[in-house]
Order: C-alpha cells, then structure tokens, then sequence
C-alpha cells in the first residue's frame, strides 16, 4: 500500500513523467500489484447461483452450525461494516485493474520488444479474470484469459526455453474455469505438458510439482485428480505453512468427493470432505485466516452436512 501511494503520487503529480515509459511502467505495476492486494483482501459474500439457475435448487442448503437466532447487534454492525468495506474495495480493484490493463496495453503497442511490459499485461489480464469470476462475469473472465494466453504464448513463441514464460502459461491456461469455450482443450494438454517437462527438468522445485498437480487436477477425471491429490499430500507434508498448497490440495480433494458423490461412493464422498475442511483448518485459528478462506471453510462444511442428511 505504501509502495503504491507514493508511486502514483509521484507519477500523477509529475506530468513529464506521465509521458515517459518508464515512469508509465513503474505506475502500471503498482497499480497490479494494489490491485492484487484488493483482490485477495476477499469477495465478502459467498459465491451466488447465476441468476437463471437460482430457485431451482432441489433443497435448501444445510443451516450453519453456529449462527444464532438473535446475532449481538454490535456484531451484526461489524458485519455489517466488514461488507460495505469490502465491497469498496472490490469496485476500487475494479477501477484500478483497468485503469492498469489500458496504461500497458498502450505501452506493449508502442514497445512491442519489451517482454516486461507484456508480462505485466498478461498479470492484469489475469486479474481482471479474477474479480470478473468473483461477480459470476463468465464472459469478461474469458476474454481476459483469452487476451493473457495471446500475449503469453507470443512470449513463448519468442523464449522457447524460458521457465518463467512456460510456468505463466501453464497456471494461466490451468486457472481457467471449466466451461465449452471456457478453457481450450489443446492449450490444456500443452499445459500439461509444459508442467510435466518442467518437473523433469527442475525436480526441486514445489512450484513446478504443483504446477503439475494444478494442470492434473484441470484435467478433471478421477485418476489424474487422484494422483494431484498424491502430489499435494506431500507437499503440503514438505511444507506446511504454503497456504496455497493447502488450498490446491483441498480442492482436489473436493473433486475426488464430487467424482464418489455421482458414483454413488457416498462414505468416500464424505471422508474426502472432511479431509479437506481438515486440511484447510489445521495449524490456522479461525480468527486468523482470510475472510475467503474461512467462506471456502464453511462451504464445504455445508456440502458435507447436506450429503449426511
């Protein structure tokens, strides 16, 4: 935060530097990297249904367990407060990722050869996929994705052998949502691909094994989630205080309970869910987790008191 205040206060305040390149660059990046931080601040509410399914749900979601009849009023208007400032934040990140991706997108036409600029594009393309997936925006979450997976596999194209270019690509393709015309079937496979030579190549390396379990996982089907969750096991095992492995490998364990779940596998279903809530709760205390994460948290739990019932 403080990175990005006096950067936009020196470049807004310096109209020579408005037109100079550099200085251009310098802001656009505070500008991801303020917008980034928004973006994982968190979505206060949990995800809803898109409009035209809502109302056909075949039964009402499971209670929570710990929500009270007659909540304090002081800490509803905490609630209350926490929401209204959270929601600010989400339009603020809004308005900073595009004000971002249409300075770089003007600096990558006028410098074409400069790989940091495009790098930085493919950054606030990616998040403006985000927060549009935050409003259930399937469409502008495309594009986005679309426009990050142009400009990177042009990257590609010009640095065969980069690690970082072939990485970006890789979780890029791999943290598209699922859908028709929502994640190529072709750039999958090459991201996987991409992710299994990098393993090879740099065995060492817990960022490229979960790369590979990320792109394993995006494949969708029971054996290779199966074996993404094996891969995430451990290292969530190697190292315990990555969040994100923690949170790849609850989702992997989520997909294995939706594959039991259809198969009619019903205690399996519910064991690898309450692997999950385990492994997202563990070592973390309630009060100190991300807003979203907690929401994450209590979702699954719902998930797994309805299939009890």
């Amino acid at each position: 935060q403080q990175y990005f205040r006096q950067t936009a206060e020196v470049y807004l305040a310096d109209t020579s530097a408005q037109e100079n390149s550099s200085a251009q660059f310098e802001y656009a990046r505070a500008l991801n990297l303020r917008t980034s931080t928004f973006s994982r601040i968190g979505f206060p509410q949990a995800r809803p249904l898109p409009r035209e399914v809502r109302g056909k749900r075949e039964s009402p979601p499971a209670p929570r367990q710990d929500a009270t009849k007659s909540p304090d009023p002081t800490l509803r208007r905490a609630r209350a407060a926490f929401a209204a400032t959270a929601r600010q934040v989400h339009r603020d990140s809004k308005t900073l990722n595009r004000e971002a991706i249409q300075l770089l997108g003007t600096l990558v036409e006028a410098h074409p050869k400069r790989v940091d600029f495009a790098i930085e594009l493919t950054h606030a393309y990616r998040e403006q996929a985000r927060i549009a997936r935050l409003e259930l925006d399937s469409s502008t979450a495309h594009e986005a994705n679309r426009a990050a997976l142009e400009l990177l596999d042009r990257l590609l194209r010009e640095n065969p052998d980069s690690p970082y270019f072939r990485f970006v690509f890789a979780d890029t393709v791999t943290s598209m949502p699922v859908g028709a015309g929502r994640r190529n079937g072709l750039a999958l496979s090459r991201a996987i691909r991409i992710a299994g030579a990098l393993v090879r190549e740099y065995p060492s390396m817990p960022d490229y094994l979960a790369l590979k379990a990320k792109a394993l996982l995006a494949r969708g089907d029971n054996d290779s989630s199966a074996d993404a969750v094996r891969i995430l096991e451990q290292l969530v095992d190697d190292y315990p205080a990555m969040a994100q492995y923690r949170l790849l490998l609850a989702s992997g364990l989520q997909r294995l309970s939706n594959i039991d779940f259809e198969s009619q596998r019903i205690d399996s279903a519910k064991e690898r869910l309450e692997q999950a809530v385990s492994v997202l709760e563990a070592d973390i205390e309630a009060d100190q987790r991300p807003a979203m994460l907690n929401l994450y948290i209590e979702r699954l739990k719902q998930k797994l008191q309805a299939i009890q019932q």
